[in-house]
């Protein structure tokens, strides 16, 4: 919840509505702060207002599972739809470079589209999610687990990569050329060492 100071004394009642009207919901939270510049990991405080004390979720967002700690991660519902529309604009065999990935809303529903996913967060937690969802949703995609200037010029380095493989022939198109010499595609290049 993100409730307005007029409803801050009534928080309990209506925590305790919630959970009275919607039996699969075990806890109710408030946001006790707000995003700042000084919130390394993008992580809000929350207060719980009815239920349990627990803030383990599993969610469904765009045919991909996710499980984390509400807590310990930035995660906004809200931005469902964004995550949706932004994912059916990827097509499989495209490229796409997550910098913020957090627990995957993009990077996994990409991957399970077919699209090569660079993923990528600060948060050590949202690593640990996000490989538990490539897991739980069996998807391929490269986790690279840096900074993110590090990650910036390793994924710039990795796209001229990807796009000098696309534009060589593949091996049945060298097979078929008779005067053609034999070539390997190159992959990606591997993750930077920090």
């Amino acid at each position: 919840m993100n409730l307005r100071d007029a409803y801050l004394p009534y928080k309990s009642l209506i925590g305790q509505v919630i959970l009275d009207k919607n039996p699969s919901i075990r806890t109710v939270i408030n946001k006790a702060d707000t995003l700042n510049s000084d919130n390394e990991y993008r992580v809000l405080d929350f207060e719980v207002i009815a239920g349990d004390h627990d803030f383990l979720v599993e969610t469904r967002e765009t045919g991909a599972i996710f499980r984390f700690d509400y807590s310990k991660v930035f995660w906004n519902s809200r931005l469902s739809t964004e995550h949706e529309r932004l994912v059916n604009l990827f097509e499989p065999g495209e490229m796409v470079c997550d910098v913020m990935a957090g627990v995957g809303p993009f990077a996994v529903p990409a991957g399970k589209k077919g699209v090569f996913v660079w993923a990528n967060d600060l948060n050590p937690y949202t690593d640990e999610c996000l490989r538990e969802a490539i897991r739980l949703n069996k998807v391929s995609l490269k986790m690279i687990p840096t900074d993110i200037h590090t990650y910036i010029i390793f994924t710039k380095q990795a796209r001229q990569t990807w796009l000098t493989k696309l534009a060589q022939p593949t091996r049945s198109q060298i097979s078929s050329t008779p005067s053609a010499k034999t070539a390997t595609p190159s992959s990606p290049p591997p993750p930077p060492v920090s």
